[in-house]
């Protein structure tokens, strides 16, 4: 059983059927593309053999002259093809010769030219897979993307998807071409000796296979590894940035940095070896080649005359010009293959787990909204139970409505399901029974049919690296939000004198993750992205966790200014803020316990008081 995220898998992923999967994934009109590139290389095979050819016969012409002796009548038969039987030696060997390179010359030419255009559209359907991974991958929801590792993933999408169908479906298509021409030559070679083209054929088919079985499982093991390495290393680091503060006062630093050591040694080793492993093709090929060539000589020298044996060991001498490097690339090329099978593992893991998630979530019906937001509720829960991936139950049978315009608070102890019920109203999670409306639908399909109808400001506001104006319209084009529309929600979240003073404004880079703002100012950054779109339903998570309590008098000012405007629910813990709004759940253990006016909850609640203030604890 493996298990990918919360996924488990009933088995491993085939790593042997990796060109399959590559082109299952394909569309119709690009696997017509790839039919008419392997057809092209395939084309290009035949000039090899024409080359050869040319090789050949420059060859006997340096040994004979115009010799027409023995294994000569194949040569004046060329020669009379090529309308030049009648030129003297000079002329024939110089047309020959000249031929022969410009034939070598623009196959390799044309080839390159091929290859770069196979590779760049790969490279493209590569780049699109990749996308449509991702969004599959968002597509899952909070549940899945929660659990999935990182780092994993990260490699899964970018590096994993170039693997595929980058380097294999590549490699191929070189496989594909050599292995055409290696056919040609040696059909051109039985053409002229029968038993020197089987025997070599033999040769070169026994080594192929034997280095195959001796290398491929290894570098199916070596790539595996070095994977599962890159990813670690990739991990540490992260989690060497993220924690930094906690590994420095731990004095931590070195034990970090010595179990990073140690996966780059390891790295470092399998790194090596894979480098060295296509050397041992060329070695075997190499050596196979002069063996080859020996034979193939003695026994043409004990069978026929000088003249003939001598010929037919300069076409073989010639035909391995060609030879040896195209059975190196195509054994290397299984090696790669191989090799990406370990590579390509995480992206196929990850597939399947996106693929065959099973929805454990019961389908919501859908509403009929007749006119936006015209409904009374604002959101509604009718029956709602909730368990975690590990079974566990958090919510049995919740229920409650919050009206259009209403300003709500949530309140309760620490773990008693507050963010859990917040990520719930907003779709991030999804309910095992029971109903969730949001104005009418359910809260996925309200926030697709209206992507800006719900707002969400988290405890924590994460920041990428760019400025004000990027971290502000996270998921928004630049384009279609205005200078103006971004400094109205700056006004709003209490941001507007600390914008004013950094010196290119909404410009100004912000540096890895906003490293640079405090607490209070990444939050104001979240709330002016929160109310950049003017939305019907915004949720606040403890968004006042990590301000002082001026900014957080202020911020509680521009919310207070919006009751009424918007439906506003947020998870607070503190009295003042309690009191001011127009209705308190109150959560315990996953239930609610009340629920109204914040006067009639505290009789309900004569500890309300307390829990309020210890929300956080």
């Amino acid at each position: 059983m493996i298990k990918i995220g919360n996924i488990q898998l009933k088995k491993k992923p085939s790593r042997d059927n990796l060109l399959n999967f590559a082109i299952s994934h394909l569309n119709k009109s690009e696997r017509k593309t790839l039919t008419l590139f392997a057809s092209s290389l395939i084309l290009l095979s035949f000039l090899d053999v024409i080359g050869v050819i040319f090789l050949g016969a420059l060859g006997a012409l340096l040994i004979s002259g115009i010799s027409v002796r023995g294994a000569g009548n194949r040569l004046q038969v060329f020669l009379e093809i090529l309308k030049i039987d009648t030129f003297d030696s000079n002329s024939q060997l110089l047309i020959v010769a000249i031929t022969a390179i410009l034939i070598l010359l623009l196959r390799t030419i044309l080839t390159v030219h091929l290859t770069r255009k196979t590779l760049q559209f790969l490279s493209a359907v590569a780049a699109k897979l990749s996308s449509q991974l991702f969004a599959k991958v968002l597509s899952r929801g909070f549940a899945f993307m929660k659990n999935m590792p990182f780092q994993r993933v990260q490699y899964a999408i970018n590096k994993g998807v170039d693997v595929i169908f980058v380097q294999s479906l590549g490699t191929t298509l070189t496989i594909i071409s050599d292995s055409t021409s290696l056919v040609l030559i040696f059909l051109a070679l039985f053409f002229v000796d029968p038993i020197v083209s089987i025997s070599s054929t033999a040769m070169f088919v026994i080594v192929g296979l034997l280095l195959y079985r001796l290398l491929s499982n290894r570098a199916k093991h070596i790539s595996y590894m070095k994977t599962e390495f890159e990813i670690n290393s990739n991990t540490r680091v992260g989690e060497a940035f993220s924690i930094y503060r906690e590994i420095f006062v731990r004095n931590g630093e070195e034990l970090y940095s010595s179990r990073f050591e140690s996966l780059r040694v390891k790295s470092a080793r399998l790194v090596a070896e894979a480098t060295f492993l296509p050397n041992i093709t060329k070695f075997f090929i190499e050596a196979s080649l002069v063996f080859g060539a020996s034979l193939i000589g003695i026994l043409q020298f004990l069978i026929h005359d000088s003249y003939r044996a001598t010929a037919t060991l300069s076409l073989f001498l010639a035909a391995s010009i060609r030879i040896a490097p195209a059975v190196i690339r195509i054994q290397q090329s299984f090696l790669i293959i191989r090799s990406n099978a370990g590579q390509s593992e995480p992206t196929i893991m990850l597939l399947q787990a996106v693929l065959r998630l099973e929805e454990t979530y019961i389908q919501e019906a859908k509403s009929d909204l007749v006119n936006e937001f015209a409904t009374k509720e604002a959101v509604r829960f009718d029956s709602v139970q909730f368990d975690f991936d590990d079974g566990h139950r958090l919510f049995e049978d919740i229920s409650f409505n919050i009206d259009k315009g209403e300003f709500v608070s949530i309140i309760g102890k620490s773990g008693s399901g507050k963010s859990t019920l917040v990520d719930l109203m907003v779709g991030l999670e999804r309910q095992n029974s029971g109903n969730i409306s949001v104005f009418g639908l359910p809260p996925k399909e309200f926030i697709r049919d209206f992507p800006f109808g719900v707002s969400y400001v988290p405890q924590v506001v994460a920041l990428i690296e760019g400025t004000i104006r990027d971290n502000i319209l996270i998921g928004l084009d630049n384009s279609s939000i205005s200078d103006e529309q971004i400094l109205a929600a700056i006004k709003c979240a209490q941001l507007e004198e600390f914008v004013e003073l950094l010196p290119y404004g909404l410009d100004t880079q912000l540096g890895p993750k906003g490293r640079t703002l405090s607490g209070g100012q990444r939050q104001r950054i979240g709330l002016a992205r929160a109310l950049l779109k003017d939305p019907q339903l915004l949720v606040l998570d403890e968004a006042t966790s990590s301000l002082d309590a001026t900014t957080e008098k202020k911020f509680m000012e521009t919310i207070l200014g919006l009751k009424g405007k918007i439906t506003i629910v947020m998870v607070a813990h503190r009295l003042d803020v309690v009191e001011q709004v127009d209705k308190a759940i109150v959560l315990h253990g996953g239930k609610i316990v009340a629920i109204g006016k914040f006067a009639e909850v505290r009789k309900q609640v004569p500890n309300i008081d307390d829990d309020a203030i210890i929300l956080n604890l």
